[in-house]
C-alpha cells in the first residue's frame, strides 16, 4: 500500500490547475454568441420583409385611389369666396344667449316640447341670433369647406376645435326651425332644416377623423328630427307668396329639394370612407413613430 509521500509522487507531473478549467462555460458562451447573432440576423430580415410588405400594401391602396400617408391628406385650400368654414366658424362666434334666460341651446333636442312652454323665450333667443342664422343660409350656398386643418406628425394629438361651436350652430338651426314653424313660416322653416344639412356635409369636411364624421351625423340627425316635428302640421301651398307677406307656407318644390337632400347619402358615405382612411393614417403614423429613429417617449407623455 503506498504511502502519502508516494501518492504525491504518482501524481506531481499532472499538475491541476487553479482554478480549475470549466470546460462547459466556454461551450456556453460561444452557444450565446451564435444565438445572439442568429437573432440578430433574424431581426434585420424579419424587418425588411415587414418593411417591404408595407410598402407593397400602401403602394395597393395607392393604386386603388386611398390616400395612405400625411401627404395623401394634404389637400389645396380653398379660396375664401367659396370657403363655407370661414362663415360657419364667424356664424358659431356670433351665436348669443340673452342674459337670465331660462333656455339653453341644449335643451330642446332632448325635448322639443318644451319651444310650446316658453314660447317668449326662445323667440328672443332667436332674434338675438339673427345674424348668425344668416351667416349659415349664406354658408349653404357655397360648395365646400376649409378649416384649415394641417395634418402633421403625431397625428393622434391633433384637436378640432371647430366641432363645439358647429354643434351648437346646429342646435341654434334646430331650434329655428321650430320656432319659424310655430310662427307660421314654414317656409323659413325648411329653408332652415337645409341650412342644418349644409352644416352636417361641411363639418364633416372638417378633419380625415370619425370624430368629425359622428359629428356631422348628430347634426343630420338633428335635420331629421326636426323634420319629424314639423311635418304633419306643415303648411303646403303651391302658390308662391310674396315678400311681404310675414307667414309662408312652404313650397312643394321646396319639400321636394328638402326631401332631395335628406335621402342624398352620397356626402354621407364619402365622409364615412374618408374617416376610415383617417383612423387608419393614425395607426400608420403611431407605428411609424415607434419604428423609427425618434423618440416616441416625449410623445407618449
Amino acid at each position: 500500500m503506498p504511502t502519502d509521500e508516494h501518492a504525491d509522487e504518482l501524481t506531481s507531473d499532472q499538475p491541476r490547475p487553479i482554478p480549475p478549467r470549466y470546460w462547459w462555460l466556454k461551450r456556453i458562451l460561444l452557444a450565446a454568441g451564435v444565438l445572439i447573432l442568429a437573432l440578430a440576423a433574424l431581426r434585420w430580415w424579419w424587418g425588411w420583409e415587414a418593411e417591404r410588405r408595407l410598402e407593397a400594401k400602401i403602394a395597393e391602396y395607392h393604386a386603388a385611389g386611398q390616400p395612405v400617408t400625411i401627404e395623401d391628406f394634404q389637400f389645396p385650400p380653398i379660396p375664401d369666396d367659396e370657403n363655407a368654414a370661414l362663415l360657419l366658424r364667424k356664424a358659431a362666434a356670433a351665436i348669443t344667449i340673452p342674459k337670465e334666460s331660462p333656455v339653453s341651446l341644449t335643451t330642446f333636442p332632448r325635448d322639443p316640447a318644451l319651444v310650446g312652454e316658453y314660447p317668449a323665450e326662445v323667440a328672443r333667443l332667436v332674434a338675438a341670433n339673427v345674424e348668425a342664422l344668416r351667416l349659415v343660409r349664406e354658408a349653404r350656398a357655397r360648395p365646400a369647406a376649409d378649416w384649415g386643418v394641417r395634418l402633421t406628425t403625431p397625428v393622434l394629438n391633433f384637436t378640432l376645435p371647430d366641432l363645439g361651436g358647429q354643434k351648437d350652430l346646429a342646435r341654434l338651426c334646430f331650434l329655428a326651425v321650430l320656432h319659424r314653424h310655430r310662427s307660421g313660416n314654414d317656409h323659413e322653416a325648411v329653408e332652415t332644416l337645409r341650412d342644418l344639412l349644409g352644416v352636417s356635409r361641411r363639418v364633416d369636411e372638417t378633419a380625415p377623423f370619425l370624430i368629425a364624421h359622428l359629428s356631422a351625423l348628430a347634426i343630420a340627425e338633428l335635420a331629421v328630427k326636426g323634420s319629424e316635428e314639423i311635418i304633419s302640421e306643415m303648411t303646403i301651398d303651391d302658390e308662391p307668396k310674396g315678400k311681404q307677406q310675414r307667414c309662408q307656407a312652404a313650397g312643394r318644390a321646396q319639400l321636394r329639394a328638402l326631401l332631395n337632400e335628406l335621402l342624398d347619402e352620397a356626402a354621407l358615405r364619402a365622409g364615412w370612407r374618408m374617416a376610415l382612411y383617417g383612423e387608419r393614417l393614425i395607426e400608420y403614423d403611431a407605428a411609424t413613430m415607434f419604428t423609427s429613429s425618434r423618440k416616441a417617449l416625449p410623445w407618449l407623455v
